[in-house]
């Protein structure tokens, strides 16, 4: 953020944009260059999914307070936008990582649209002893500027939108290992991905196979799921379940998708029964698997919303 207010600060360009030490727009010179001769306004991020509303999901990993903070920032600041922002974070996609192209006047509009807020947040927010939390006005603009593209597509602005990629992952050749639709493959992938416990490259292709195409294999469903109860849990990375596994239990996909399914089955029984022989089942389950009463509200949470619309 700090490079992303120097260069409004003295950068004037036709376009301007930025990216990450390791993370950029997938985008060949070609296709930018069309961008531009179509005078396009914005060229962001593909949005991503997360397991909850974008509130519940940031009160969930980080500070609870801060949100209430941001609002509080957003209704002084930007009271035009207090409206779309509650329908925005009210949402579960995300243009994530504060990753944009903007034509250069809109670029000027978004610094000074987004600056005072990050400034007057900064100075209002308790100091933060934990590292990760430290980093809470990046995760605060990270919302922000998803807010601030929101707003451009709703004014009829030009917006296209591009993988994002992570520079890390180059050199394993994702995109060459399988086809995101074919999920089979998919899954294979996953699997050397995990026994190599490379958790968040796992996690990281599940998402992209579940944008471009859905729910649409069972195994998957199985470990999205457990991916997403690792992030519900509040750790730092999203994590599969084998974190909290015992060491016996810890294999293949296979096996970490068959605990969990045991364990999604005994919390709908106990959610549908209510009664003490199915509370003690769940509570031994629990207690062998190390799953928390967090996944448990989790999977009520969907099964409730599953109800719902198939009614």
């Amino acid at each position: 953020m700090t490079a992303l207010w120097w260069i409004g600060h003295h950068i004037d360009t036709p376009y301007v944009g930025a990216v990450h030490y390791r993370r950029r727009l997938k985008l060949t010179d070609e296709e930018l260059a069309a961008c531009m001769d179509e005078d396009v306004d914005v060229i962001t991020s593909i949005p991503i999914l997360v397991p909850r509303s974008l509130e519940e999901s940031y009160r969930s990993q980080q500070r609870s307070t801060d949100w209430d903070l941001l609002m509080e920032t957003i209704r002084e600041y930007a009271p035009q936008d207090m409206a779309l922002a509650e329908e925005c974070f009210a949402g579960n996609v995300l243009h994530n990582c504060n990753i944009n192209i903007f034509k250069g006047g809109l670029y000027r509009e978004y610094c000074e649209w987004l600056f005072p807020m990050l400034d007057a947040f900064y100075r209002r927010s308790p100091e933060k002893t934990d590292v990760f939390q430290h980093r809470d006005v990046g995760f605060i603009s990270e919302s922000l500027s998803h807010l601030f593209v929101t707003k451009q597509e709703r004014q009829g602005k030009k917006v296209r939108q591009a993988e994002l990629v992570d520079l890390k992952s180059v050199d394993w050749g994702a995109e060459k290992e399988c086809d995101l639709c074919d999920w089979a493959a998919v899954w294979d992938a996953c699997d050397q991905l995990y026994r190599q416990r490379q958790i968040t490259k796992c996690q990281r292709l599940l998402g992209e196979a579940v944008h471009r195409g859905g729910l649409q294999d069972e195994r998957l469903k199985l470990l999205y799921d457990t991916l997403v109860t690792g992030i519900v849990e509040g750790r730092e990375q999203p994590l599969t379940m084998h974190e909290y596994l015992p060491q016996e239990f810890r294999g293949d996909l296979d096996t970490l998708t068959a605990a969990y399914d045991g364990f999604r089955r005994i919390v709908l029984l106990w959610h549908e029964r209510d009664d003490d022989e199915t509370a003690k089942l769940l509570s031994d389950y629990m207690k062998l698997t190390h799953f928390s009463t967090i996944a448990v509200s989790y999977i009520i949470d969907q099964a409730e919303k599953e109800r719902v619309m198939g009614s």
